[in-house]
């Protein structure tokens, strides 16, 4: 049914079209009042079509006469930016290949010439730099960091140009507007602060970077945790000799932060040794190899702890609480040493050497060798001795010793970055020397055979009698 009415309205539309059509004169008068012209309708649509593309080509070319000015002045516009954009890339290449003359012309071109200033600034800056120019670099980083977006650039560019013409003081403050003022906070901010008043000894203004880090995620936790023991243990120590409270406080904050920081233990224990608090010096000293079995602690609980039987007791502890650790161990060989009990210092010594031969371990059976009553194999090792590797982990603040802030400075990266515990003229890469490794053995004068020295392995060829 719908179909059929929508058929039946089709067909009136055509009629009615048809019907109009038909009866259409299909002539137009044009009536200028006197006379008057009637032409077709075609003739009638083409003039009026003619007529209307002329006024569109008057009003084109008047628009276009209008424009000009603006039109040549966009031409100029887009050219200079052209030009600018390609110094800019030229610039670029050119201070990469290192040709620093050419960089800087580019650079002077790009900063009249390009799109965005920003980045012929940024090219203006880093050729100065590579030209040593550090003045000229930061009036082009002071000029960046008032363009948009670019305050970040611009101040880490201000702090390492004043830090290169020996400005720490201008190079903080940039790295300290940078870390505390506002937008996004970056690890260069923080690690630029923190470095500058680490080398100062400025402790109290390294920590406050240390919590701005902490805060807003710049560290992992552990390297962070690290670093305030050994800000904190060297505040202590220069709070020492003026505030004793100070001082103790100081260092049982570094002892809970790491424990393993034996420096903290050590200078505690020294302090309450000294004011008589003898018990407390041994706990921390006793607290302080159960986290890290450290050479400088056996060292320490011989000087500081009195009475034979007292300082006896505590090594016994020490040696039983450490395991299997390699000081343990060396420990148990000098304690054996002690009651001249040769063998076992010797059976505890062997699979040491095997493990990593050291001028201490070779002293060690230096004087077993001279217990034994055997003085060719003492002579030998003790040229072994002279020649060989320090233990990895060198004695740290040994009696009435103290470090210096470039010493401590050094600590915070060594042991804050990687729990590491050298001493701080020791490379920061790892343990000194190369292990030396016990070869075949040598012949000599005919030993007991209960004896279990193990005949030392000698670099120096053995004396040999005059013909």
């Amino acid at each position: 049914m719908l179909r059929f009415l929508l058929a039946i309205l089709v067909l009136a539309g055509l009629v009615f079209a048809f019907l109009f059509l038909y009866n259409m004169p299909w002539t137009t008068t044009l009536d200028t009042g006197e006379l008057s012209y009637e032409l077709p309708l075609w003739v009638g649509a083409a003039a009026l079509l003619v007529l209307g593309l002329l006024i569109a080509f008057v009003l084109w070319l008047l628009g276009g006469l209008w424009n000009l000015p603006k039109s040549i002045k966009a031409a100029r516009r887009r050219a200079r930016s052209r030009k600018g954009n390609e110094a800019l890339a030229n610039g670029l290449l050119a201070l990469e290949g290192g040709d620093l003359k050419q960089a800087t012309r580019f650079a002077e071109k790009a900063v009249d010439a390009a799109d965005d200033e920003r980045i012929a600034l940024l090219l203006e800056a880093r050729a100065a730099e590579q030209r040593k120019d550090w003045v000229g670099a930061e009036r082009a980083y002071l000029e960046l960091s008032r363009k948009p977006n670019a305050r970040l650039a611009a101040l880490r560019g201000l702090s390492l140009s004043a830090l290169n013409r020996g400005d720490p003081d201008s190079a903080a403050d940039r790295a300290r507007e940078a870390l505390t003022g506002p937008g996004l906070k970056t690890d260069w901010s923080f690690e630029t602060l923190f470095g500058i008043e680490v080398r100062r000894g400025a402790w109290d203004a390294a920590l406050e970077a240390l919590s701005q880090a902490e805060k807003f995620n710049l560290l992992p936790a552990d390297p962070a945790r690290r670093r305030r023991a050994v800000l904190l243990t060297a505040k202590g120590a220069d709070a020492d000799a003026q505030d004793s409270q100070e001082a103790d406080r100081l260092y049982g904050e570094a002892i809970k932060l790491a424990p393993s920081f034996t420096p903290a233990a050590l200078l505690g224990a020294r302090r309450s040794a000294g004011q008589s608090r003898h018990k407390q010096a041994e706990n921390l000293l006793e607290t302080a190899w159960r986290a890290r079995p450290h050479g400088a602690i056996v060292r320490a609980v011989r000087d500081l702890v009195k009475g034979e039987d007292a300082r006896d007791a505590l090594l016994g502890r020490l040696a039983a609480s450490g395991g299997q650790d390699r000081e343990a161990d060396i420990l148990k060989a000098e304690l054996a040493i002690g009651r001249t009990e040769w063998l076992a210092a010797a059976e505890t010594l062997a699979p040491l050497l095997e493990q990593k031969a050291t001028a201490r371990l070779f002293s060690l059976m230096e004087q077993v060798a001279r217990g034994q009553g055997d003085e060719e194999a003492a002579r030998r090792w003790a040229r072994l001795a002279a020649n060989a590797p320090p233990e990895g982990e060198p004695y740290l603040l040994g009696p009435g010793q103290t470090l210096s802030a470039a010493e401590w400075a050094k600590l915070v990266y060594i042991f804050g970055d990687t729990g590491a515990l050298l001493s701080p003229d020791a490379p920061p890469t790892g343990p000194l020397g190369i292990a030396h490794q016990p070869g075949p053995a040598e012949s000599g004068k005919p030993r007991d055979e209960g004896s279990m020295l193990p005949p030392p392995t000698d670099y120096v060829a053995p004396d040999k009698p005059d013909n």
